[in-house]
């Protein structure tokens, strides 16, 4: 999360619900939401991708970018 998110999150104070609208304005940019009441939460979820799809993985053919270009549509 952004710090521009959390700024934005912590103007509505401390209100029960809360809207933020966040605008990705790339095709491949994912939004997870996800829990942070611990931390190895976060971790065992980008194990698991990186698992799942290693940045340097061979046989991709959408490599204009670098290596890790097509693992990072995929995540």
């Amino acid at each position: 999360i952004t710090r521009d998110v959390q700024e934005s999150l912590s103007r509505l104070g401390d209100k029960e619900t809360r809207f933020v609208n966040l605008f990705l304005r790339h095709t491949s940019c994912g939004l997870t939401i996800q829990e942070n009441a611990d931390p190895s939460a976060r971790h065992d979820l980008e194990l698991f991708f990186e698992r799942l799809v290693p940045f340097h993985q061979e046989g991709f053919r959408h490599t204009h970018e670098g290596p890790d270009d097509m693992p990072s549509h995929i995540k």
